[in-house]
């Protein structure tokens, strides 16, 4: 039974097709399809937020800087308060293990210091302008 169906819609089609001539695209159908397709390629990017604000980096480095200093100065020149860094805990063990003493053995020449100092400059100087360089490249 749906063979019978199959063939008289395949009879259907074949009939309606003989009398459909083709139709060949226009010359320059390529660059119509391709700049339509840019023109949908383009779309609405969100700008990228980061996760830290420049109010909370500034609110971080605010609060780590008190602490340090009130660590170092300790209170608010109070003479009942004290330091967290006055004479009553051993502090030895910073300066006194094995690591350090290794350390202390290694010379480094002037040379090698200066190249080590131009080479951080060079490397925070150098991000800076690379991300402002690719940042106006990628820019549409």
């Amino acid at each position: 039974m749906k063979e019978q169906e199959n063939k008289k819609i395949e009879a259907l089609v074949d009939k309606m097709m003989n009398g459909v001539d083709l139709e060949t695209p226009s010359l320059d159908f390529t660059a119509t399809i391709m700049s339509q397709v840019e023109a949908l390629a383009v779309s609405k990017v969100t700008p990228q937020q980061p996760l830290i604000s420049k109010l909370g980096w500034s609110i971080i480095a605010i609060t780590i800087i008190a602490i340090i200093v009130y660590a170092f100065i300790g209170g608010f020149a109070n003479e009942t308060t004290h330091s967290l860094f006055n004479n009553t805990y051993d502090y030895s063990v910073l300066h006194n293990n094995v690591i350090s003493q290794f350390l202390s053995g290694i010379v480094i020449s002037k040379t090698v210091l200066y190249s080590i100092v131009l080479f951080g400059a060079m490397l925070f100087i150098q991000i800076p302008l690379l991300k402002y360089y690719f940042n106006k490249r990628l820019e549409v």
